[in-house]
C-alpha cells in the first residue's frame, strides 16, 4: 500500500518522472475468496488444542520454578542447585528480563554452565514468557475465539480478566 501510494502521488504530481502509465488493479489478488478454504475439524482442533495446552503448563510449571528459585536463597525441591544459582545470577543483571548474552559473559557468567542448563532462550522461561512458549498460547487463543486475526493481534487487556475459581486461568470476555 505504501508504494501504490507514492505512485499515485507521482501520477499525480510528476507524471513526467514515470516512464508509462502505472495502473493498479482494484483487487489485487482477483477471485481471492473464489474457493472456500478447507476448515479443520472438531478432532483436529481438540487435539492442536490439548498439545497447546501441553505446551502452557510446561511454560508455566517453568516460570514457577523460577519465582519459586528467585523468593529463596537455597535450592528449591525439584531443581538442581546449579540451576537455582544461575538463575538468581541471570535475573539480577538485568532485573528480572533476559539479559543479552554479551551482558551474561561481561558478569562472568560462564556460558558452557547456561549451554548445559539449555542457553539463555530456555532459561529466560524461568524470569518470563519467551517468543517460543507464547505461539501455545496465542494458538490456543486463536482456536477459543474463532480465529479472527484482527482481533487477537489487537487485543487488548481490557477484556481479560482472572478466573473465579482457577488464580492461573484468565477469561475473556
Amino acid at each position: 500500500m505504501q508504494l501504490r501510494q507514492m505512485i499515485d502521488w507521482t501520477k499525480r504530481r510528476h507524471p513526467s518522472r514515470l516512464p508509462s502509465r502505472i495502473d493498479f488493479p482494484w483487487r489485487v489478488w482477483p477471485n481471492r475468496n473464489a474457493y472456500p478454504r478447507p476448515r479443520l475439524g472438531g478432532d483436529d482442533l481438540k487435539a492442536i488444542l490439548r498439545a497447546c495446552y501441553e505446551e502452557i503448563d510446561e511454560a508455566w510449571d517453568r516460570f514457577e520454578v523460577g519465582r519459586k528459585i528467585l523468593t529463596t536463597c537455597g535450592p528449591v525441591d525439584g531443581a538442581d542447585p546449579k540451576l537455582c544459582e544461575l538463575v538468581r545470577a541471570i535475573a539480577g543483571l538485568d532485573d528480572g528480563v533476559l539479559p543479552s548474552r554479551t551482558r551474561v559473559i561481561r558478569s562472568h557468567v560462564k556460558m558452557s554452565v547456561v549451554n548445559r542448563h539449555g542457553g539463555l532462550r530456555h532459561l529466560g522461561g524461568y524470569l518470563h514468557l519467551t517468543g517460543e512458549t507464547v505461539v501455545a498460547f496465542f494458538i490456543a487463543l486463536a482456536i477459543q475465539t474463532a480465529g479472527y486475526p484482527d482481533a487477537l493481534r489487537l487485543i487488548t487487556r481490557d477484556c481479560q480478566v482472572a478466573h473465579p475459581l482457577d488464580e492461573h486461568r484468565i477469561i475473556i470476555e
